[in-house]
């Protein structure tokens, strides 16, 4: 068994009454986090209906994205998972959610 161990936001609110969250330890950030992007060909205010590709490899940032957009740009788009390639997301997608290597590659390649 195991007593304690790193945990998704995602996975620890679905057990949240089983589990306890440890004060004041987190792997977190003060500012920009390039490892977590949302690319996109206009606006994000813009995206509201639009198709937007979700990286299948984090349901924490694929939530944390959705509730962004909702909840600071208004806007309500058709979601869709697919695997974290960029240029195969944004041929079908007006905008994507990267995280880890592919979102760095993505800033990379922005400039």
């Amino acid at each position: 068994s195991l007593d304690i161990g790193p945990i998704t936001l995602v996975e620890f609110l679905k057990a949240s009454d089983d589990l306890v969250a440890l004060q004041d330890i987190a792997v977190g950030c003060d500012g920009p986090v390039m490892s977590c992007v949302i690319v996109s060909k206009g606006p994000l205010e813009d995206l509201d209906g639009a198709r937007v590709a979700l990286g299948s490899t984090s349901r924490t940032s694929v939530r944390l994205a959705q509730l962004l957009l909702a909840d600071r740009y208004g806007v309500t788009p058709e979601y869709y998972t697919c695997p974290p390639d960029l240029g195969l997301m944004m041929q079908e997608a007006d905008a994507a959610v990267l995280i880890g290597d592919a979102a760095l590659r993505a800033n990379l390649h922005d400039g």
